[in-house]
């Protein structure tokens, strides 16, 4: 998987400083910038759904867009040989209010070269988002980090698809700290309500 510069912005139109403080507000318009990261990261995690479902800074999507995986993930690595990791996160299980399983994880890959996204080591597979009914608005962020060094998976617990009750209570920081990540390069997100598919997709799972 080929990873680019998410937009196309001329150096004479925007700055640095105008980039970034349009990045600020918009992280800032759901809590994420604050709540989930405390610095603003660079760059713009590139992530497009099938039927031209495209996330971009908050926009709202619907659970039915989102339940596979995405088909096109990119950030810039600016040519970097190193080493990504790539998380998304729901910190609003079951509910903003009451975020008693916050963070659910919905995806975790790992050891990620540059150029190819399903080389990497995924430890927790794919998982659209899951909001209840009464839950209200879900924030579903992703995040990609720079790994210092390759992350040793040997031994590490792995969630499949329908592996809900292991995918509670992450906690991004701390992964990030425990393997030495750092603060994000690049996030994305958006917001989502409950659909029918999403008691469509719980029914599969107790039946497994």
């Amino acid at each position: 998987m080929q990873f680019a510069l998410s937009f196309q912005v001329e150096a004479e139109e925007i700055s640095d400083d105008e980039w970034m403080l349009m990045m600020a507000r918009d992280l800032k318009r759901h809590g994420v910038l604050g709540q989930i990261v405390d610095q603003v990261p660079p760059y713009v995690i590139n992530i497009d759904y099938q039927g031209d479902a495209c996330v971009h800074l908050g926009n709202q999507l619907v659970p039915l867009q989102t339940q596979n995986e995405p088909v096109q993930l990119n950030f810039p690595t600016n040519g970097s040989q190193e080493l990504f990791t790539v998380m998304a996160i729901d910190p609003d299980v079951p509910s903003r209010n009451q975020s008693i399983y916050s963070q659910f994880l919905q995806w975790l890959v790992v050891n990620i070269p540059q150029e190819d996204m399903q080389r990497g080591d995924h430890l927790a597979e794919y998982l659209g988002p899951l909001p209840s009914q009464e839950g209200g608005r879900h924030r579903i962020v992703f995040l990609a980090y720079r790994q210092p060094e390759p992350i040793d998976v040997t031994g590490l617990p792995r969630a499949r698809h329908c592996d809900l009750g292991v995918r509670a209570r992450f906690d991004a920081n701390q992964f990030a700290q425990l393997y030495r990540l750092g603060a994000p390069v690049a996030i994305n997100y958006f917001v989502t309500e409950y659909d029918p598919s999403v008691s469509r997709v719980i029914q599969q799972c107790l039946l497994q």
